[in-house]
């Protein structure tokens, strides 16, 4: 039980780790940076810090609320960018292909796992991430899901 727990851990922290913000535009485009969004039909998520960074920014972005869509949108040219979580991002661009990650990481951030207050697990979990980086699995697991 405490490994499956830890595998489903592994994976939120794999998916996690790089909570930095790229964007997905379509193969044609021509986006390689945060300048060349502007007047472009960006996509977000409200009230994540990806659509708080385009509002600071003054980039103009539609809603949407979901990846699907968003995937959809970009990929069909109904948009021309959805700027989200690196992770989230590569995903898309590795499994389900005809949009590319465009430009370079715009802010970094860190993701955080709740668990309950004096939980017997948390030590034994901070301990096996803590292994799974020391011993280079994390990075190998990395380059095989979002390379």
């Amino acid at each position: 039980m405490v490994w499956m727990f830890v595998g489903v851990l592994l994976v939120a922290t794999i998916t996690a780790q790089v909570t930095s913000k790229l964007t997905v535009d379509r193969l044609e485009s021509n986006i390689s940076s945060v300048e060349d969004l502007s007047g472009k039909k960006v996509i977000s998520y409200p009230g994540t810090t990806s659509w708080e960074y385009l509002q600071k920014h003054g980039i103009e972005a539609q809603p949407v609320d979901n990846i699907e869509t968003a995937y959809q949108e970009v990929r069909s040219g109904k948009a021309d960018a959805f700027v989200f979580d690196a992770s989230i991002v590569q995903w898309l661009v590795a499994n389900r292909g005809g949009v590319k990650v465009a430009g370079q990481i715009i802010q970094f951030e860190n993701y955080g796992i709740v668990m309950a207050q004096g939980s017997s697990l948390t030590e034994p979990i901070n301990q096996a991430l803590l292994h799974l980086r020391e011993d280079g699995t994390y990075e190998r697991l990395k380059k095989s899901y979002f390379s």
